[in-house]
């Protein structure tokens, strides 16, 4: 397919995806006509990565530009860009290894009506962290940036709060679905009649209920997390002094710790979800004591706590399964917290946990980029590590110069958290930085330039790649990262690799160091070539070399669904 071909299908695209958000509303979601559409734009953005490999694009002054370029300017009847960036939707970076999946729940999110929601349905930014997207990045842009034309009425009053200083008032940039799921669940609980939530009490609580789960814990009974629950929820809502308020916040903190250390994360969350609710909205505002029972929350990110938290999850068999449980409690803290949350995040050895918790440091924060900026600025790493995290969910051009010279730091840690902040970005600075970085002394470092070595196909990297492949260096590499090898060398070198894979393959060529899964990886390289030759030779070493032949039939399978 040609740049042209490639650039139309990318039109094509776009015009169906403004054909779904004119449609919906005439016809609904599930319509076969729109249904129809939203195909068409699957195609069309697979056609297009097909060819360029990596795609980004801007929604700006009612038009879709790439690269500045323009590709479709909004029309009367079909006001595309406009409606995405008054969502808060400011762009949008594809990557070729997107699966079938993903690119349907992007349609889904860039075409669902967020304008009008209730308020216990997810919003955008809490849709965007459910999917979480491994081959998708959505740029969503900062609330004053917002088109009041396009927003709603809730949305535009926090937008004026937020620029009268009023920032009490602003909802938290990336709540959780679990508290949109949790609060009808609070409203059944503690209202069988219909609850007015913006009473300052909600008088219909089945105290009887409340009573006997008291009166069993008193007694010394088995009761079950979710009945402490709503004990704890209780007994927080009902407190009318601040210093009361801010114990009992410390209780929630430590009773969270204690379950953690223990490794229970399911009967964590349970005990503490429901009391979250009351630092967010609706209650946040209700409940008077909002601040003093954050500020003993807050406890827990605190020096003397923050080995116990990350001991906590070190006891999981999978720390990484407590994300959404990390991420609700972190968003509930004050931004007065923010260093301290930065710290843990350094604190913390596992980089996608690490994020986590930076995702809850911009939450917190609420995308305050002067804030973020003067946590980068700092001389300590341990405070500069998770806002070079935090930028790798914005698109931060002026930052990049600072994101760039933390790449050349000597905590192994700064350097790969600085590349990942650089991954909104194809500047060339970008793919100079990631090609020295492939001989980096630490193996994150390393895998994390290969990806960008991968995605912007650096006119250099291929002969460095297959040079590299030969280096007595490979004895030592880890299997992920002899995986990243194979696969970079694959995506950049295209059908060059082909030949060089296939002699590794064969035992005619030899990478040095013991690998059991090295023929594994070559296979998914010759795949990544995404070249007709690469289909050819795989069917001739589907043959010829038995140990790799379920391996090439999984991954085929594996394309065919995408």
């Amino acid at each position: 397919m040609s740049d042209e071909a490639s650039r139309k299908s990318l039109v094509a695209a776009f015009e169906a995806l403004a054909g779904v958000l004119e449609a919906r509303g005439r016809h609904g979601f599930d319509d076969p006509r729109v249904v129809r559409l939203r195909d068409v734009c699957v195609q069309a953005l697979r056609r297009h990565l097909d060819v360029v490999g990596w795609t980004g694009v801007e929604f700006r002054d009612g038009a879709v530009l790439r690269f500045g370029k323009l590709v479709l300017a909004d029309s009367s009847d079909a006001p595309l860009a406009a409606v995405l960036e008054g969502c808060g939707i400011g762009g949008l970076s594809i990557e070729r290894h997107v699966v079938q999946a993903e690119l349907h729940s992007l349609v889904e999110v860039l075409t669902r009506d967020w304008g009008h929601r209730s308020v216990f349905e997810e919003d955008l930014t809490a849709a965007v962290w459910r999917l979480d997207f491994q081959n998708v990045h959505v740029d969503l842009v900062e609330v004053g940036s917002f088109d009041e034309a396009h927003v709603s009425p809730d949305v535009s009053r926090l937008r004026r709060a937020l620029l009268d200083g009023r920032t009490s008032e602003w909802a938290v940039f990336r709540p959780t679905p679990e508290v949109a799921m949790l609060l009808p669940k609070l409203q059944r609980e503690l209202a069988p009649a219909e609850v007015d939530l913006g009473a300052g009490k909600l008088d219909s609580i089945d105290c009887v209920v409340l009573e006997r789960e008291l009166d069993a814990i008193h007694k010394g009974e088995d009761v079950d997390d979710d009945q402490v629950a709503q004990v704890l929820f209780e007994t927080v809502r009902l407190e009318e002094d601040r210093g009361r308020a801010e114990q009992l916040g410390r209780s929630v903190a430590r009773l969270a710790l204690d379950r953690l250390s223990s490794g229970d994360t399911a009967g964590m969350a349970c005990l503490v979800r429901r009391v979250l609710v009351l630092s967010r909205p609706p209650f946040r505002g209700r409940y008077e004591q909002v601040q003093a029972f954050q500020a003993g929350l807050a406890t827990i990110v605190d020096a003397e706590h923050r080995p116990r938290v990350i001991a906590g999850l070190d006891r999981l068999d999978e720390p990484l399964g407590a994300r959404q449980d990390l991420f609700l409690f972190l968003t509930a803290l004050p931004a007065d917290k923010a260093e301290d949350i930065a710290r843990l995040a350094y604190a913390c050895p596992w980089i996608e946990l690490a994020q986590t918790i930076a995702d809850a440091l911009l939450s917190v924060l609420a995308i305050d980029r002067g804030r973020l900026r003067s946590l980068l600025e700092r001389d300590e790493d341990e405070v500069a590590f998770a806002p070079l995290l935090a930028y790798s969910r914005l698109s931060a051009t002026q930052m990049l110069g600072a994101c760039l010279l933390r790449t050349r730091s000597a905590e192994p840690r700064i350097r790969e958290a600085a590349l990942r902040s650089c991954r909104r970005h194809t500047d060339e600075r970008v793919g100079a930085a990631a090609l020295a970085l492939i001989e980096d002394s630490d193996s994150r470092v390393r895998i994390e330039a290969l990806r960008h070595v991968a995605v912007s196909r650096h006119p250099r990297a291929a002969s460095l790649l297959e040079e590299r492949l030969g280096s007595p260096s490979m004895e030592r590499v880890s299997e992920s990262e002899l995986k990243a090898w194979m696969m970079a060398f694959g995506m950049v070198a295209r059908a060059e690799a082909v030949e060089p894979l296939v002699d590794i393959l064969l035992d005619r060529r030899s990478v040095p160091g013991r690998h059991p899964r090295l023929k594994s990886f070559a296979v998914r390289g010759l795949m990544a070539t995404g070249s007709r030759e690469s289909q050819e030779a795989l069917n001739d070493i589907a043959k010829r070399v038995p140990e790799v032949r379920d391996t090439i039939r999984e991954l085929r399978s594996e394309m065919a669904r995408r």
